[in-house]
């Protein structure tokens, strides 16, 4: 979900799953090996970003949601994909739509309820919102998992669960190119 968001972002296909853990930035953050046997924590992808940023000159909003709630998830989801199309036709003619200029979400859940996976937890990026339907489209990197149309309380519901092994809860983060 990192590569994907950091390709979207610079618009390339620069990051690529084995040479991301190259960068000397996420070498200090997360070692390759735990990665691929463990996954990574949200406090760890947060960290992880926040040695990204000085790269290509991000902004960086992270939420726990144990530290927020459904409405304020909501209003980041419509403020990325919908509010930054003020003045543009969408996809979805005004419902909702993609990314906005430079800005895309990831959210960091339990995947049990959603994708029937056991995973102990799962990073995707929102690929876009509809607004009459409240869902949002996730995008997953995984090439067992589908993308799919989800709703966004159900998606709420699998944030808000805590992580395994920080016993924290999980989050969703807003990357935004600095334009």
């Amino acid at each position: 979900s990192s590569c994907v968001t950091l390709n979207t972002l610079i618009g390339s296909c620069l990051y690529k799953e084995e040479s991301m853990f190259e960068i000397p930035q996420v070498k200090k953050v997360v070692k390759e090996k735990i990665v691929k046997m463990n996954g990574m924590t949200f406090g760890e992808s947060i960290k992880l970003w926040k040695e990204l940023i000085p790269i290509h000159h991000f902004e960086l909003s992270s939420k726990y949601a144990q530290l927020s709630n459904e409405e304020e998830f909501r209003n980041d989801i419509v403020q990325t994909y919908v509010s930054n199309h003020k003045g543009q036709e969408t996809p979805t003619e005004g419902e909702g739509g993609g990314p906005g200029p430079g800005a895309v979400m990831i959210v960091n859940y339990y995947p049990e309820v959603l994708l029937g996976h056991d995973f102990p937890g799962h990073f995707s990026v929102i690929a876009g919102y509809h607004k009459e339907l409240d869902c949002v489209l996730l995008l997953d990197v995984w090439p067992s998992n589908p993308h799919l149309w989800v709703k966004t309380k159900d998606l709420w519901h699998t944030i808000n669960t805590k992580d395994f092994d920080s016993k924290q809860s999980r989050g969703w983060h807003v990357v935004k190119k600095i334009l």
